[in-house]
């Protein structure tokens, strides 16, 4: 069996050498081999990488910055593995990672997930993620599990090899819904395992950090809600908290022109009606953002109590 792992470098040079170590470092009974993607990085990124005299690497630099989605196909397109993996360059593999993931991967297995570790810039462990241990044989059973499993994120996976044609939206924002959303309906057998294997580093947020504020952000969650709710009714609750926390809350929590506002309103109002999840588990903010949409308060009341929410964030410093 052999193994390719994607991982992909931005402005990563304080984490590289962990990293790559990490991958070079796994043992088992696989071959291996590591598409180090640099996106363009402006620091020594790609100088470190480069420093690694090792047959299983191989580096592809970008002339231009693309963003996560095109290096993350510019993996896919130089995998040569039964099973690929992808792993950011800011994070890193516990020891045995691949070997444990491994163990239960059949050609006939759509990926093996496995636990994370949510780790501080200490590599102090803070939080372990984990999904039930179990497999999942059909379609079906897929479907009676869907809280069992994990369909956010694609890292920390062994993915079979005949999923590397499925590409990243270019483009988009949410790229790792996009690529789940647009698998599941193919999806016929996943193994859980309860082992940690990958760490993720938990870099401090601030609320300067504004991506979330982009009209790409919102757009492409609009959209991609839209192809949530085309699939079956067990993704329904996840696609409702998509539509409170993604949609409605970025488009307020962030000063939004109001014509903006109402395109993106008009086109969720009726999806936001439909919500059936307890809401009251949000927080504050993110509840009554929902609550007075859902209530048909003027904008000029939500967005008052949006002003006031940001000022309060802005003077006491605290995370979204």
């Amino acid at each position: 069996m052999k193994i390719s792992v994607i991982a992909i470098f931005y402005k990563s040079a304080g984490y590289v050498k962990k990293c790559v170590d990490s991958i070079l470092n796994q043992k088992g009974n696989f071959d291996l081999e590591l598409i180090a993607v640099d996106d363009c990085s402006p620091d020594n990124t790609f100088e470190i990488l480069s420093s690694y005299e090792d047959c299983r690497i191989k580096i592809v630099r970008h002339e231009k910055n693309a963003g996560i989605s095109v290096a993350r196909n510019t993996g896919l397109k130089n995998v040569t593995g039964d099973a690929f993996y992808f792993i950011d360059g800011d994070d890193f593999l516990p020891d045995d990672a691949l070997k444990i993931l491994a163990v239960g991967f059949s050609d006939d297995v759509d990926w093996v997930q496995g636990a994370y570790a949510i780790c501080d810039e200490t590599d102090r462990i803070l939080q372990i993620k984990a999904n039930p241990a179990g497999k999942y044989e059909t379609h079906d059973d897929i479907v009676n599990n869907f809280n069992k499993l994990e369909f956010i994120y694609t890292h920390n996976r062994l993915i079979n090899k005949r999923w590397k044609s499925l590409l990243f939206p270019k483009g988009k924002a949410h790229e790792d819904r996009y690529w789940n959303v647009r698998a599941f309906p193919e999806v016929k057998k996943i193994i859980n395992v309860s082992d940690v294997t990958y760490n993720y580093i938990a870099h401090p947020s601030s609320f300067s950090n504004k991506s979330r504020a982009s009209r790409l952000y919102i757009d492409s969650a609009v959209e991609l809600m839209a192809e949530m709710d085309t699939l079956e009714d067990c993704w329904k609750g996840m696609s409702d908290t998509f539509l409170i926390t993604a949609i409605e809350k970025n488009l307020y929590l962030w000063k939004q022109d109001s014509s903006y506002k109402k395109s993106i309103l008009s086109k969720i109002k009726k999806r936001s009606l439909e919500v059936s999840i307890d809401v009251s588990r949000f927080p504050r903010f993110t509840k009554m953002i929902h609550t007075m949409i859902v209530n048909g308060y003027p904008d000029f009341i939500i967005d008052s109590f949006a002003f006031v929410y940001r000022g309060y964030i802005s003077m006491t410093h605290k995370t979204v």
